[in-house]
């Protein structure tokens, strides 16, 4: 098992490396971070007491009706 482990890595710092690919999840964090940086992101906002009552209306807004008020049924996903 030795000789195999070692073989693979090995073979991992052999192969070849894409340096856009670096570049690539570089700037596609940025991307992702720098809004919520530079926009003031206050992750504490999210939890207040009226996003979590829309969040409740949006999850009971987002059952199927004809299973809205039953209880679960799979003969109802039959049509």
């Amino acid at each position: 098992m030795k000789g195999a482990e070692e073989t693979l890595r090995r073979l991992r710092r052999q192969r070849p490396r894409d340096r856009a690919l670096g570049w690539h999840h570089t700037a596609f964090g940025a991307m992702l971070l720098g809004p919520w940086i530079l926009g003031g992101f206050d992750p504490f906002g999210l939890l207040t007491e009226r996003r979590l009552v829309n969040l409740k209306r949006f999850l009971s807004e987002a059952v199927p009706y004809p299973l809205q008020g039953e209880a679960f049924d799979l003969g109802i996903l039959g049509g």
